[in-house]
């Protein structure tokens, strides 16, 4: 009589979570993937998208013709715009959007841009604008550049610096579970970055 031969059950890995960063520019683009390690987020695959508009409504126009391909946004992009009463009512309105179409969306905004978290991040006064404290003869030059990392890092740059600066400080919209966000509208313009808390974001993500 043969002996039957037992087969070790197969183990069904849970399928990784999609995460798109929708960025607004290239600045953006040639700098997410550094704030953060992927591998401490093996449950979570990434990829990065510009939505390459001129409004907050362009955001939400950029999902909705796309939104049977995604899982999980996370929005990147600045606050200077929200100052004229129009954009604060499309902003608003896309923030609300994103919530409803999947509750594990973010959207991490930065007063009055992205560029403030950067020099946040870099030793000594940090004036404006960053491009010449990084060797760049004009914007255009550091918005293209490819290795903006390492210019970054050569000047002195840390993101745990810009995390430390900016922890703690009143936000426009703070999300940081997968529950709605909380708006405070009286802080739409004070300096602020909701990126730090973006790698806590990613570890409850990580773990849903």
């Amino acid at each position: 009589m043969s002996k039957s031969i037992r087969r070790p059950a197969s183990s069904r890995r849970k399928p990784k979570k999609k995460v798109l960063f929708l960025v607004e520019g290239k600045t953006e683009k040639n700098i997410i993937f550094y704030l953060f390690d992927q591998k401490d987020y093996l449950n979570i695959s990434f990829s990065v998208k510009e939505y390459q508009g001129g409004g907050y409504v362009d955001i939400k126009n950029w999902i909705t013709k796309r939104r049977d391909s995604l899982d999980i946004v996370f929005v990147i992009c600045d606050l200077d715009r929200a100052q004229e009463e129009t954009e604060r009512k499309n902003l608003i309105t896309t923030i609300k959007f994103l919530e409803n179409e999947n509750i594990g969306n973010n959207m991490f905004l930065s007063f009055p841009d992205f560029e403030q978290w950067l020099l946040r991040g870099l030793p000594g006064s940090n004036n404006r604008p960053l491009y010449p404290q990084l060797g760049y003869a004009n914007e255009a030059r550091q918005k293209a550049d490819e290795h903006l990392f390492s210019k970054y890092t050569g000047a002195g740059g840390n993101f745990s610096t810009a995390e430390r600066y900016f922890s703690g400080r009143p936000l426009f919209y703070m999300k940081r579970d997968f529950f709605k966000g909380i708006s405070q509208e009286e802080c739409i313009n004070t300096e602020q970055s909701s990126l730090y808390y973006l790698r806590d974001y990613l570890k409850v993500l990580n773990h849903a």
